[in-house]
């Protein structure tokens, strides 16, 4: 299933800004993507929570903006320390 979280948010997002998306759950973050990327915008479920730890600290490392929604995210907030809460 394609993350229709993340797609609707880019339709949301201005024409001009240049997209990608990349389901890790079907081929992975290249350093080149990270390279490219200003913001990163992750969604995850719960069983997803050791991957979605994983692309956090890499993002961190390459200094990009992280926007983190989903179930994940919001029923367990103190999991992730390092994600900014935003309300």
């Amino acid at each position: 299933m394609p993350p229709l979280g993340l797609l609707t948010v880019a339709a949301m997002l201005p024409r001009e800004w240049n997209l990608r998306l990349i389901d890790t759950n079907v081929e992975s973050l290249t350093e080149d993507d990270l390279d490219w990327a200003d913001i990163a915008f992750i969604i995850g479920m719960v069983v997803q929570k050791e991957s979605a730890r994983r692309l956090i600290a890499r993002r961190k490392a390459a200094n990009v903006r992280l926007v983190a929604r989903g179930p994940m995210f919001t029923a367990d907030r103190a999991a992730f320390p390092q994600v900014a809460t935003v309300r």
